[in-house]
């Protein structure tokens, strides 16, 4: 009973010594007035090396990956985002030259901390409409798998993938509903085997030229022309809803020195216009969403 007391402590250890990396993991994360005191001494015996297992895991995301199908498609897919990107400007950018190394390097904590600094060169102008979404969509496939989970996160994306037929428009909502997706598919530059966009950000003009760069010659791309006419219906309708009390929770809108309405809470004006754009797509096209039977 004692041997098998002590196999079965045995085959329990990789799960506790697990167990201990994560909780270290947490741990190093709190702010040091919130440390019990007691337990500064042990972090500070253990946390170098702990914090390289858990650094390791998320900085080498190709080589952890256990699925070589699924580190293969990764690398093709910022492959083609490269050179999607090069091909929309030549203007010189170190560092998105810096992030894309470290993207074809699996390089994910590069990846993850180069992020911050580039959007906001996209938010001064410094970075193209193309190239900003590239990024964006680089750094969340990355970060599907490199913080993520191999497993899931490939299921999740390929049988979204199965699910839609070929030549279909898909609109990725969420983040994973998105990236993962843009990333698992066979060339969402080529719209192969559908074209993927995300609606959430159909009112930013940088993200229209992305779109019409990709896709504008095989359908229907809304352009600025209808995101001002989308944005003129919405606060005439915000304003005439506000008159009536009938805004929508979080949703404000002021005016200026002018007279003019103002819109605020950005996240509730991009659903506006999103919906709005939608449904001009949607009149364009003559594409109908399909209602289930019973509905």
């Amino acid at each position: 009973m004692k041997n098998a007391a002590n196999l079965l402590g045995l085959v329990r250890l990789p799960k506790v010594i697990s167990g201990m990396v994560g909780q270290t993991c947490r741990f190093a994360s709190i702010s040091r007035g919130d440390r019990p005191p007691f337990r500064k001494l042990l972090l500070a015996i253990i946390l170098p090396v702990l914090v390289a297992g858990c650094s390791k895991k998320q900085s080498h995301v190709f080589s952890s990956l256990k699925d070589t199908g699924t580190s293969a498609q990764l690398k093709q897919f910022i492959a083609e985002k490269k050179s999607q990107a090069y091909a929309a400007t030549d203007k010189p950018f170190p560092e998105f030259d810096q992030f894309i190394a470290a993207a074809e390097k699996g390089d994910w904590l590069t990846v993850s901390n180069r992020l911050g600094p580039l959007l906001r060169g996209a938010s001064a102008g410094r970075l193209s409409g193309p190239r900003s979404a590239v990024v964006r969509e680089v750094w969340g496939a990355l970060e599907a798998f490199g913080a993520g989970d191999e497993k899931y996160s490939a299921i999740f994306g390929n049988d979204i993938i199965k699910s839609i037929p070929p030549g279909s428009i898909y609109f990725g909502g969420t983040d994973p509903g998105r990236f993962v997706v843009t990333a698992m598919q066979k060339s969402q530059v080529e719209g192969d085997p559908f074209f993927t966009l995300t609606q959430n950000a159909l009112a930013d003009p940088t993200y229209l030229d992305y779109l019409q760069s990709m896709y504008g010659s095989k359908i229907y791309v809304p352009t600025h022309d209808d995101l001002q006419n989308c944005f003129r219906d919405y606060t005439t309708d915000a304003e005439q809803r506000s008159q009536r009390h009938k805004l929508k929770p979080g949703e404000q809108i002021t005016h200026d020195a002018s007279g003019h309405i103002q819109p605020q809470m950005r996240n509730i004006l991009q659903l506006g216009l999103s919906g709005r754009l939608m449904r001009h797509r949607i009149t364009q096209t003559g594409i109908h969403p399909q209602k289930k039977k019973g509905s």
